[in-house]
């Protein structure tokens, strides 16, 4: 089965340079990261083989811990996890769950993150041949385990939380109930004790990673760090936490492909079957009827939810950076409006099929822009005044209210309207509606974020004066330059949206059928 499972991805994988273009352009840039990545990896090995033993210990269990990490979370966040082999698809075959897991599991490996991170972790085995070479065969030991922990870490948290989470805002009152009281809490304490931001230091990556290696995440690699230094004790237990992990890794996924297999439905978005037309009933005007619908989604989609989700992560994050104070603290606004902002650049390839439905009915260009638009911003304007309101009383610079203002207005209208263009210009691979939306199809991710790192710069460009003239304001001190920010921000933001709603419209008018066929090519 394994074999089988591992000819089947490659088959699919060459079937996708014959698709899309886009598909194959993704392919293309993931290969190219990844050689670039891997190559610089290499190249630093002699130097890292030069340093002392406690740093070599430190970056062997944090370099292992974040490569764990990334693969469990950044799925979670970004393009999703390929699933190219996507157990539902097996489920009229009658595969034997062991073999299928087994399968899966190897095929996983197959592709540009698993051959990177295959790569990566054998070869930085090799950093430890002048420190201690007795290691080496340990430390390529754990490599492997360190592989499979990452590749089970990534199977086991896109079955489970994608269908634990696929619903309505569940992911949301998930950050909003773990995220939210732990920033309170550290801002709390943080404003009575005086604490300032994290200090970097010499000593905190070996601190850092002493905590670590108790971790699941780490303990698979801190196993050589304790044979090289002779703490067989610290080794067995640690061994032990990370076999633990593996076994629990894999009971978890094995229920989650049960579940996904034995009930595919059950983790699809809720429908509005039984509740009428709601919000549709009341759209009177074509752009009505888009808001209504946009609003749908926003509330209904669970794909829609990933960019809400992040959202009560910024505060504490800007938190622990700053300590509650200065400038950076003050970007809360601007940060969460770009991420809402941003959200609808890929509106019409979450629409999937459905976009027919729009073009048969000839719904004007402009008319599609301005819903999306409109419907963005009745979310993102309370966000907006509790993220402002909360970053001026942490700093207490209430007197940089126009300028903090005028930076979330123009950051916010200004991606809204670049996203109406980019949305209607370039569509990738994404998940569909009600499959889990942790995944991505095959070249999907790398396409996904070579598309938003163009889009990034664009919006970069277009703010940069605004946030030039609000940072110098903060800064100085300045009433006057806070206004000219808070006026740069209105109006220029105005004057953002009004462009990305006309020129999309126009696009959107003269090559509907062109992006139709995109969007059914990318699936």
């Amino acid at each position: 089965m394994v074999a089988v499972l591992i000819r089947l991805k490659l088959a699919l994988l060459a079937n996708a340079f014959r698709r899309s273009p886009w598909q194959v352009v993704g392919m293309a840039l993931a290969v190219v990261y990844g050689l670039g990545l891997t190559a610089g990896a290499l190249a630093a090995i002699p130097l890292l083989a030069r340093q002392d033993v406690e740093f070599l210990r430190a970056y062997w269990v944090v370099g292992g811990t974040i490569a764990v990490l990334g693969w469990a979370i950044v799925p979670l966040v970004s393009g999703g996890a390929d699933m190219t082999l996507d157990p539902r698809r097996f489920a009229t075959f009658a595969v034997p769950q062991r073999a299928m897991l087994w399968g899966l599991g190897v095929a996983s490996v197959v592709g540009v993150p698993g051959l990177v991170t295959v790569v990566l972790a054998l070869a930085n085995s090799l950093v430890w041949s002048q420190a201690a070479p007795r290691v080496i065969p340990v430390a390529l030991g754990c490599a492997v385990l360190g592989v499979a922990t990452c590749v089970l870490a990534s199977r086991a948290a896109t079955a489970v939380l994608g269908r634990v989470l696929a619903t309505r805002f569940s992911r949301v009152a998930m950050a909003l109930g773990v995220v939210v009281p732990l920033a309170a809490f550290v801002l709390l304490v943080s404003r009575a004790t005086g604490r300032g931001p994290v200090q970097l230091d010499a000593d905190l990556l070996p601190t850092i990673a002493r905590v670590l290696a108790w971790t699941p995440a780490g303990a698979v690699w801190a196993v050589t760090t304790d044979v090289e230094a002779g703490a067989w004790g610290f080794a067995v237990a640690r061994a032990a936490i990370a076999a633990a992990t593996l076994a629990g890794l894999v009971v978890l996924w094995s229920r989650g492909m049960r579940a996904s297999v034995e009930s595919p439905d059950d983790g699809r978005q809720g429908s509005a079957g039984g509740r009428g037309l709601g919000l549709f009933a009341r759209a009177a005007t074509p752009s009505g009827a888009m808001v209504a619908r946009c609003l749908a989604y926003w509330f209904r989609d669970a794909r829609y939810a990933a960019g809400l989700a992040i959202v009560p992560f910024i505060p504490f994050v800007l938190f622990l950076a700053s300590g509650g104070h200065g400038v950076l603290m003050l970007s809360l606004g601007p940060f969460v409006a770009f991420v809402l902002g941003w959200a609808i650049s890929v509106d019409i390839a979450y629409d999937g099929g459905a976009f027919w439905m729009q073009l048969a009915n000839s719904v004007p260009g402009w008319a599609d822009r301005w819903g999306r638009v409109l419907a963005v911003l009745v979310i993102a304007v309370p966000v907006e005044a509790l993220a402002v309101t909360g970053s001026l009383w942490a700093t207490g610079r209430w007197d940089a209210t126009p300028a903090v203002v005028g930076m979330t207005l123009g950051v916010l209208l200004v991606s809204c309207g670049l996203a109406s263009i980019m949305s209607v210009l370039f569509v990738y691979p994404v998940p569909a509606a009600g499959e889990n939306p942790f995944t991505a199809p095959t070249g999907g991710a790398a396409l996904n974020m070579a598309t938003q790192l163009v889009g990034w710069l664009a919006l970069v460009l277009c703010v940069s004066p605004l946030l030039v003239t609000g940072i110098v304001a903060v800064a100085r001190h300045s009433t006057v330059l806070g206004l000219v920010c808070l006026a740069l921000g209105v109006l220029g933001g105005a004057g953002a949206v009004w462009a990305g709603v006309v020129l999309g419209g126009r696009r959107l008018d003269l090559t509907g059928p062109d992006l139709m066929a995109k969007v059914v090519a990318s699936r």
